[in-house]
C-alpha cells in the first residue's frame, strides 16, 4: 500500500475526535491525567489520548470512508500505545489515569476498554488487507500478534 493519502494518521480520527469532546464520550483512560480536565472541542491539544473506538455512534456512518481508516503506521503505533500505557501497565494506577470520584481502575475497566479499542484495529487491519501488498500483510500479522513466550 504505498499510497497512504487519505488514511488517518491519527491513533483517533478527527471527526471521531470531534464527536466524542463534543458529546462528552471519553473513557477516563483517554483524558490527560496530568491535566483532568475534559478536552474541549476546538482545541487539538491532548487529542493525542484519544483512541477510535469501535462502538457505534453517529459518525459510524462514515467508518468505512477512506478518512475514518487509519493507515498501517497510525495502527501499529495506537498498538504499542495500547500495550504499553493501557494493557501492560500497573492495574492500580495505569500511567495515572483516573475515574471519578477516587474510584479504583479496575481489571474489567482496561480489558472492556482494549477490547473495544482493538476491535476498531481490526476493523481497519480488515480493510486495509484489501490493499496491502503479501509483504506488508505479514508484516502487519506480525506487528499485531502477540508474543508466544514474553
Amino acid at each position: 500500500m504505498k499510497k497512504e493519502q487519505g488514511y488517518s494518521q491519527l491513533k483517533c480520527p478527527e471527526k471521531e475526535s470531534r464527536e466524542r469532546i463534543k458529546k462528552g464520550l471519553l473513557s477516563f483512560f483517554e483524558r490527560d491525567p496530568l491535566k483532568e480536565k475534559v478536552l474541549s472541542n476546538t482545541s487539538s491539544s491532548g487529542r493525542e489520548w484519544l483512541i477510535k473506538s469501535d462502538s457505534k455512534n453517529d459518525y459510524a456512518e462514515e467508518e468505512n470512508s477512506i478518512a475514518h481508516i487509519r493507515s498501517l503506521p497510525a495502527l501499529t503505533e495506537t498498538m504499542k500505545y495500547l500495550q504499553e500505557n493501557i494493557i501492560d501497565s500497573d492495574q492500580k494506577n495505569p500511567k495515572g489515569f483516573k475515574k471519578d470520584e477516587d474510584q479504583k481502575i479496575t481489571f474489567f475497566d482496561i480489558a472492556l476498554f482494549a477490547n473495544d479499542r482493538m476491535n476498531a484495529i481490526r476493523h481497519d487491519l480488515l480493510f486495509l488487507s484489501y490493499y496491502l501488498s503479501k509483504n506488508e500483510l505479514s508484516e502487519a500479522i506480525e506487528v499485531f500478534s502477540p508474543p508466544l513466550f514474553p
